[in-house]
Parts: structure tokens; C-alpha cells; sequence
């Protein structure tokens, strides 16, 4: 009986299923180098697939940010141009500022077809300062007669009804548009 064979029958040095032995009979330990580059692939794509998340969350929280900053701009200078009168209210019947609108800022507006064409960048308040870390963004103001069938459809004489269309644009790019109607009646 050789040493080889003498241990192979020896119980405390049998090899678990699936073990292997080298060609000195030997036990096989540590991984093979094609285990290794296997192993370092599959760990590669986890963490090129967690830094896409990553980089995708980011993103989505980058896009969040300017969207409600966007909203913020657009509903202030909205609710400002609601809450003005329908039309002058000395009786002038004009569309858009008239010479008696005149102050600094917006202070001087007192109907909603003031803002008609009116924009801004960077956006201010209504006494003409500007926000802080806005620099980048822009508002602009359309308001035009809508008929009342179809709120939509501008129309191109007074019909009773405006729309105030405020457009927040972020490095010249739309993110997002607000209206609201105005009637002749009180807000």
C-alpha cells in the first residue's frame, strides 16, 4: 500500500463532495484566477448598476428641486396678477400699462392686463428686488381675452373673461406654465 493510497482511506483527511485534488493528490485550495476575473466582473456590474441609481436619483432630485422652485416663481406672480382689478380702474380702455401705471417695479399696476407682455430675469418682487439664487431663471406673463364657451380659444375683443398665462423658464428652458381666469367679477 503506497503513502497515497494510505491516505486517501485515512477519515480525517477525506475531501468534501465536489472537492478536488491536484496531480500530487493534494487538496485543491483558493480560487483559480478564472473564478477571480468572474467574481470581479459580476462585484464591477453591481457597482456600475448602484452608481446609475445613484446618478439617476440625483437627477430626479435635481429635476424636483427646479420644478418646485419653478412653481414657486410662477404662483407668486400669478396670485399678484389675479388678485389686480379686471380692467384700469380710472376707466381708461386700453390693453396692457398705462401712463398712469408707472412705479417702481410692478408697484404701479393696478389691473390684470398690466402684465400683459411683461417677463423678467431674473425674477423680482413686486418692488423690483431681485431673488436670491435666481439668476439663471426667467418669468413671463401673457394675458389675453378667452372666450367664456371655451376658456382655451383667445379671442381678439373683450369678452368678460381674461387669461394670465405665467411661464417659469429655468437657463431658457420651459419648466412650467400656470393660468388662471379672471373675470369682471371681484376674485
Amino acid at each position: 500500500m503506497t503513502a497515497l493510497d494510505h491516505r486517501s482511506k485515512d477519515t480525517s483527511l477525506r475531501m468534501p463532495p465536489g472537492a478536488s485534488r491536484d496531480r500530487r493528490g493534494f487538496r485543491r485550495r483558493g480560487i483559480t484566477f478564472v473564478e477571480c476575473i468572474v467574481s470581479t466582473m459580476i462585484t464591477s456590474l453591481m457597482i456600475l448598476s448602484a452608481m446609475e441609481a445613484l446618478r439617476a436619483t440625483t437627477a430626479m432630485k435635481q429635476e424636483v428641486s427646479t420644478r418646485t422652485r419653478a412653481l414657486a416663481f410662477a404662483q407668486e406672480l400669478l396670485s399678484e396678477a389675479v388678485s389686480m382689478a379686471y380692467e384700469e380702474p380710472t376707466g381708461a380702455v386700453s390693453f396692457g400699462v398705462e401712463a398712469n401705471d408707472s412705479g417702481a417695479g410692478r408697484t404701479g399696476y393696478d389691473d390684470v392686463d398690466d402684465y400683459a407682455g411683461y417677463s423678467e430675469s431674473p425674477p423680482r418682487d413686486v418692488a423690483g428686488n431681485n431673488y436670491a439664487n435666481a439668476e439663471n431663471w426667467t418669468r413671463a406673463v401673457s394675458v389675453s381675452w378667452v372666450n367664456a364657451a371655451d376658456p382655451g380659444t383667445a379671442s381678439g375683443s373683450e369678452t368678460g373673461y381674461k387669461r394670465i398665462e405665467v411661464i417659469a423658464s429655468f437657463q431658457g428652458r420651459e419648466i412650467l406654465r400656470l393660468s388662471a381666469l379672471r373675470t369682471r367679477e371681484a376674485p
